[in-house]
């Protein structure tokens, strides 16, 4: 003969300790798509007022370094240490820092020009064709020109931190944002 216990209290517990490891990691996810969304929102922010401030430099000196600043001023959200600016020969420059209005490397050093034209292009009469487009600097820069800014931002998951799966729990956001050259 079968002995049935019945003890609710009992029941309750286990379905708990069941459910109670899918709940945290829902939270966590939830936690984890706010961050995400903040940086990628801060992110877009920042280079909607870099674009900006392109559009309005068409015939000046030092226009990388105006774009950058704008770049870092809007960026104040963002861990700057995890903010890269990709060039159009796919290099990577960064990460830099906005202290007192002048851009800095992470050694104090600052920046008085970066060693290749990274926003400006000249439009060679094919707006559909952007492979025909050649680099410009932006005091050489003839209509129709535009700037074109592109940024990697690296995430660090905080769910992974807490696993301690630091190298596994990083993804790159790249963005791109571009800006006709405005008449002077």
């Amino acid at each position: 003969m079968k002995i049935r216990f019945s003890n609710k209290k009992a029941q309750a517990i286990v379905e708990f300790a069941l459910i109670f490891p899918i709940l945290i990691a829902t939270i966590m996810c939830i936690f984890e798509f706010g961050l995400l969304l903040k940086n990628y929102l801060g992110l877009n922010y920042a280079l909607g007022k870099a674009a900006k401030e392109a559009s309005f430099c068409r015939g000046q000196q030092g226009a990388d370094l105006k774009v950058l600043t704008k770049l870092l001023e809007g960026a104040a959200a963002l861990n700057s240490l995890n903010l890269r600016i990709i060039s159009p020969t796919n290099t990577l420059y960064g990460p830099y820092k906005l202290v007192g209005g002048k851009v800095k490397d992470f050694n104090d050093v600052e920046i008085a020009s970066i060693g290749e034209e990274l926003f400006f292009y000249n439009d060679n009469g094919t707006p559909n064709n952007l492979t025909d487009d050649i680099k410009v600097d932006a005091s050489d820069a003839s209509l129709p020109s535009y700037a074109k800014i592109r940024v990697r931002y690296t995430h660090t998951m905080i769910n992974a931190q807490i696993l301690g799966l630091e190298k596994q729990g990083t993804f790159n956001l790249e963005l791109t944002m571009q800006a006709r050259l405005a008449p002077q």
